[in-house]
């Protein structure tokens, strides 16, 4: 009997397969395109070549799971070469990820020609991660039609639900919540002594491992893989990477990872609405990208409405760390600056004195040329930044750029008190214990944000998200606090109220510190010693009854005595 399977039916079937398999390939967009901040073209090279791949070694008679731990470890090492190329040969990551796209393409179509220029199997006589459960139903009296999708519902949605649980927990570990701090704040993430260049890697293996496991499901599917099945992928991705999130919003891990296997599944379905209207599919690639505008469009009209009424918030903060290099020419020249156990030191000077080039130089931002950083008897000089981390603690002048707005109280809180410590890389991040102690810890702040811990810090206003920087830096007491500017950014109540709460966490612990400031005022009431530079040098040093009782004339008085630079008006008026 032959059977014929409703238009109804085609229509709410066929476009299921490719939503299941692509929804991994959607992840992997999502791991680079928004965790790790990175628009990687990679996966319209990676996508063909494992197809070709797996189309020829299953025709060998290659198992086909040998053949997807082959295809996610070809996919995972292109992710590495794509973050190597990018790291240490500072290529800028979007010509990187052309530079694999094109090597893989390259490579999939030598392999196609070395295979007769035809990559198909017979499914009848090879086995595949689909097919024996088709014969098995087939066996069982249910037409080919339906046991052809049931086979790819249960055994992908199967796959797809191991790999979407195993990214939701890996990315809640210790590990997991390094990389995605990574991303979204590098600055902050060094700070709190994590290996930006070690996550970056991590993170782009896994995608790019995901597309490889993707790509070879798809040509399995397909019993066949061609050169030309990469073509477009990236608009796929990111079409339904958007629509996802457009409807479900990006706010935490666990719902952007929803939204990206959803929008996976409605994107194919779109396309099979396309497909009616483009019955020749002349005009299909056109709406493919048309489709990619409007639904770009849609979520940044969507995201801007749920920031109206208050049901969703976006990362504008992050902070970018593209290939930047500075050239000083002796920024500092003979700095000669000891600190002392439970000195609180206010560093003052105008604009190119060289005060935050003497704290990035501090903490590891900047490389010196001559001498030493000594701490606790420890030479530190060749330290990199995240490693002095474990040493240092830092408050910077933008309080967005200390925090991650897309990551909550609880989760920022959780990655500063890893700061210095043993690292347990797949241990569970956030526990209960640790929110009872992060609660206990936040009420010292006496702000009332103790009942908040669970809220993204992008709700938090910014004298709020310093004071939890500051309590971020100040934890696991380190050896040296450094403060560069932390009020600047805040209105004077706000900054008032900061600038208390450091005299509290400094002298409380007696933590040595560093504080640039512009405020003369805060220089003299705060701390027990007062520097002032210019052009890079100290040219003026003062502390005790000195201090105490020096007024801000005096000191503007003392800078144009000996100073060549000119005071800002701010730091006059304070």
């Amino acid at each position: 009997m032959i059977f014929a399977a409703s238009p109804i039916e085609n229509f709410l079937f066929a476009p299921l397969p490719n939503g299941l398999i692509f929804a991994l390939m959607v992840i992997g967009v999502f791991l680079s395109f928004r965790i790790l901040d990175v628009a990687d073209l990679s996966v319209e090279g990676i996508i063909p070549l494992v197809g070709v791949l797996t189309a020829i070694l299953i025709d060998k008679g290659v198992n086909c799971w040998v053949v997807i731990l082959i295809c996610v470890a070809v996919g995972a090492i292109a992710g590495l070469l794509n973050s190597v190329l990018s790291l240490y040969l500072k290529i800028p990551p979007l010509l990187s990820g052309i530079i694999i796209m094109a090597a893989c393409f390259g490579l999939s179509i030598m392999a196609n020609s070395l295979n007769g220029g035809v990559s198909t199997f017979d499914p009848s006589s090879h086995l595949t991660a689909f097919n024996w459960l088709k014969t098995a139903l087939n066996n069982a009296g249910m037409p080919n039609y339906y046991a052809n999708y049931l086979s790819i519902a249960i055994m992908g949605g199967l796959i797809l639900a191991i790999v979407g649980f195993a990214l939701y927990f890996f990315f809640g570990t210790e590990l997991g919540m390094s990389i995605r701090a990574s991303g979204k704040n590098k600055h902050m993430a060094k700070a709190n002594g994590i290996n930006t260049n070690m996550t970056y890697i991590l993170g782009l293996v896994i995608a790019s491992a995901l597309i490889g496991l993707s790509g070879s499901l798809y040509a399995q599917k397909n019993a066949s893989g061609f050169p030309t099945d990469g073509q477009g992928m990236i608009v796929i991705g990111l079409s339904a990477l958007f629509l996802g999130e457009t409807i479900f919003g990006k706010e935490g891990f666990k719902r952007s990872l929803f939204a990206a296997i959803i929008g996976s599944f409605l994107y194919w379905y779109i396309i099979q609405v396309l497909m009616l209207i483009d019955t020749n599919g002349l005009l299909l690639n056109f709406y493919k990208a048309l489709l990619l505008v409007i639904v770009i469009v849609l979520e940044k009209i969507v995201t801007s409405i749920r920031h109206k009424i208050g049901k969703g918030r976006s990362d504008k903060n992050t902070i970018r760390d593209d290939v930047t290099h500075l050239v000083f020419e002796k920024a500092l020249q003979g700095i000669d600056l000891e600190i002392n156990e439970g000195d609180f030191i206010s560093v003052i000077g105008s604009n190119g004195s060289g005060k935050s080039t003497l704290l990035n130089s501090i903490a590891g931002t900047y490389a010196i040329d001559e001498g030493e950083l000594i701490l606790d008897k420890t030479n530190i000089t060749k330290l990199k930044e995240h490693e002095r981390a474990r040493f240092i603690g830092r408050v910077f002048q933008d309080p967005l750029e200390g925090t991650i707005a897309s990551l909550s109280m609880f989760e920022n809180l959780s990655i500063a008190s890893r700061r210095g410590k043993r690292q347990s890389p797949f241990r569970w991040a956030l526990s209960k214990s640790k929110e009872e102690e992060f609660k206990n810890l936040v009420k010292g702040l006496n702000l009332g944000l103790e009942n908040r811990l669970m809220a993204p810090m992008g709700t938090f206003s910014g004298g709020q998200r310093q004071s939890v920087t500051l309590l971020m830096a100040s934890m696991n007491k380190p050896r040296l606090l450094l403060l560069d500017e932390h009020t600047a950014a805040l209105d004077p109540k706000t900054a008032k109220t900061v600038m208390e709460l450091t005299k509290a966490i400094v002298e409380g612990q007696g933590i040595p510190t560093l504080m640039i400031t512009h405020n003369m005022k805060d220089a003299i009431a705060y701390g027990n010693r007062l520097i002032m530079m210019d052009q890079g040098r100290i040219i003026f040093e003062c502390s005790g009854k000195e201090k105490e009782n020096l007024t801000v004339e005096e000191l503007v008085e003392k800078f144009n005595s000996i100073g060549k630079g000119d005071l800002e008006d701010t730091a006059v008026l304070g």
